[in-house]
Order: structure tokens, then C-alpha cells, then sequence
């Protein structure tokens, strides 16, 4: 049933959705969280140049539905990028909220991301971690937490050059992020 004609008196561990959201949700006793994984994948390609101003991705967003509420996420990355430019990830999310995160990928002094040596580092946002570029598409394994207080939003991917450079940085289709409750 949707939320509007759900029991009032739900109880713990009852299971509902609201119309339009692709997850289902668990009432815990005092709050609605999300009990099945929120999912967000790439089908277009974004590209930025000669900027080492951080944007916003427009297809990895996943939504917080859940006031004063932490979560976990996960995120696979394809970039292309050359050796100079690199690339920078980040996220942002609602205001007040808390993001950590850490990554493995290309360290950033590889002249090519084939066989390049990894790089791993953490993060509190918004700071940005930085990964290596090349001759060939690189994939970041990127993973953290949210803690939301006050207002819900959304946990959006931002990235750019880490070094501005007039070439393409390309954040490829295939990248997808996924986010369960804690």
C-alpha cells in the first residue's frame, strides 16, 4: 500500500512505498527508512574542459528520503582523462548533512591508468579526492557514508579536472552508485 492509505497503526518492520520512488521502505518504529538498495545509473556521457571547478553529475543523484538518518553508498566510476588534467571526485548532499568517503583508482602521478599504480585516500566533504589519467578509460571504486540531519536532499557525484587542462575529462556511461540505510 502507499503511505496515504497505509494503517495508522503501523507497527515495526511493516514495509510500504510511496508512489514514484523505485525502493521500498520499513517503519522502524519512529521513522520510514529505506530497506531495499536506492540505485542510479549513468547512460550518458558529461564532459568537462579546462575546469578544475567541480560540477555536478547529472545522472548519479540519489536521493536521502529519510530526515536525521545515516546511510552507506557505493559508487563505480568510468572517467577518461588525460595524465596532465587527472580528475577530482566529490560529493554534496542537503545542508547540515555529514559525507565521508574514500576511493581506489589510478594514482595521480600515472602517465597511463594500464597498470598504473593505485591510489587509496579518504575524505570528509566537500573536499575532493584525485585520481589518474591516461590513454584508456579508468574505473574509481568510491565508497563512504551520509548523515543527514534536518532536511532530506540528495547525495549528488561532482567532479572536474583536477588540474585544468584543455582537453576532455569525461565522466563515461556504465558508472552507477548505490545507497542503502544504516
Amino acid at each position: 500500500a502507499t503511505r496515504a492509505a497505509f494503517n495508522a497503526s503501523r507497527v515495526a518492520g511493516d514495509i510500504s512505498f510511496t508512489a514514484g520512488n523505485t525502493w521500498y521502505d520499513r517503519w522502524t518504529g519512529a521513522k520510514w527508512l529505506p530497506c531495499t538498495a536506492i540505485k542510479a545509473f549513468k547512460s550518458n556521457l558529461q564532459t568537462v574542459n579546462n575546469t578544475a571547478v567541480l560540477v555536478n553529475d547529472t545522472q548519479l543523484v540519489l536521493p536521502l528520503p529519510t530526515a536525521n538518518s545515516r546511510y552507506g553508498f557505493r559508487f563505480n566510476l568510468r572517467y577518461t582523462t588525460n595524465a596532465t588534467a587527472d580528475i577530482a571526485i566529490a560529493f554534496s548532499g542537503p545542508a547540515g548533512s555529514a559525507i565521508a568517503f574514500g576511493g581506489a583508482g589510478p594514482d595521480t602521478s600515472a602517465a597511463n591508468v594500464f597498470n598504473a599504480a593505485s591510489n587509496y585516500s579518504d575524505t570528509v566533504a566537500p573536499a575532493s579526492l584525485f585520481f589518474g589519467g591516461g590513454t584508456i578509460t579508468a574505473n574509481i571504486s568510491v565508497q563512504g557514508s551520509v548523515s543527514v540531519v534536518g532536511t532530506t536532499g540528495n547525495l549528488t557525484l561532482r567532479f572536474a579536472q583536477a588540474v585544468a587542462n584543455l582537453s576532455n575529462t569525461t565522466m563515461a556511461d556504465f558508472s552507477w552508485g548505490i545507497l542503502e540505510a544504516l
